[in-house]
């Protein structure tokens, strides 16, 4: 759903203005898209309502990965993100905004000028030592008949990666996290296929980005290797790929799986990891993530855009 983010703000006004002339402000958050209230610290904020938990096998719960978002804002990721099972498997090691306040994380990788975020060139393929004149670390290969890819987003994507793999090798943005309020049944907004018929794609390490390491396997379906996928546009869909018989849907693991680099050696995956426990009485599936202090002057340059959350349609070559 479409917004402005100029509606909260008068939203807010509205009701300054109603406060101090007596008036009952009681409707007020209702033209506001989402909470505006401060956040609270993390001692304050539940994860999760008395009562309610419904904890999946992957780990992740009805409150795991959705609202509430850092600062609010679903393109900083959800606050509350799964600890334990397959998910909170895949999520180890990963801190969100890499430890930075938001308003550093989005001056450095947000761009204002096209109001989306900064993503690597090449694709998001790395380069040899990282250094931008080094060389791309791009090939192509053949994904084989009952090979297992996964991917953190929609069906709209062109990137896969081999099941499994840690999300900080995948080095994405935090709002991948963030579970389709459309499809619910996907956590953390996480699917899971399998290849039914080959098909050849680029392949190469990811970029390091969005405070992430990045170095793990990505696979980027381009049209011009698949003659039967339409040609008008240069990446290829999932979706195309599941409606043409490439690739089957399945459901995750419940456990976490090795992930083998493609010169055949396991590298750090989600491969014998010791999952975190829950604290004692909380009743949580998740662990809420640091939410630092939004700043006012970041926030109002971002007033300036008419924005999607969440968006995955970008300018430049979809990355994911």
């Amino acid at each position: 759903m479409r917004y402005h983010r100029h509606s909260v703000m008068l939203a807010t006004a509205i009701c300054a203005t109603a406060a101090t002339m007596g008036i009952p402000a009681a409707h007020a958050d209702s033209a506001a898209p989402f909470d505006i209230r401060p956040v609270r610290s993390r001692a304050l904020l539940p994860t999760q309502a008395p009562g309610k938990k419904e904890t999946s096998r992957n780990g992740a719960d009805a409150h795991t990965c959705g609202p509430p978002y850092v600062t609010g804002d679903p393109d900083l990721g959800p606050k509350v993100l799964p600890r334990t099972g397959y998910l909170g498997a895949i999520l180890r090691g990963y801190v969100p905004l890499g430890g930075l306040e938001p308003q550093h994380f989005l001056s450095r990788y947000w761009d204002y000028a096209v109001n989306n975020y900064r993503f690597p060139p090449d694709d998001g393929f790395g380069r040899s030592g990282n250094y931008p004149n080094g060389r791309l670390l791009l090939k192509t290969t053949f994904l084989q008949i009952g090979m297992k890819l996964d991917r953190f987003g929609g069906y709209s994507g062109a990137f896969l990666s081999p099941l499994g793999d840690l999300f900080i090798r995948r080095a994405l943005p935090p709002r991948n996290l963030n579970t389709n309020p459309q499809d619910p049944t996907h956590p953390c907004n996480y699917h899971a296929f399998k290849v039914l018929k080959t098909f050849r794609v680029e392949i190469g390490p990811a970029a390091p980005a969005f405070q992430q390491p990045g170095g793990g396997t990505q696979y980027h379906v381009v049209s011009k290797y698949i003659p039967e996928a339409p040609q008008a546009d240069r990446e290829v869909p999932v979706s195309w790929l599941l409606a043409n018989g490439y690739l089957e849907e399945i459901e995750p693991p419940t456990q976490p799986v090795p992930v083998p680099d493609p010169a055949g050696v396991t590298s750090g995956t989600t491969s014998g990891i010791t999952l975190a426990r829950s604290d004692a009485g909380s009743g949580s599936a998740g662990t809420e993530v640091g939410t630092g202090r939004a700043d006012t002057a970041v926030q109002a340059r971002r007033l300036r855009f008419h924005r999607e959350p969440g968006s995955r349609h970008r300018p430049m070559a979809s990355r994911r």
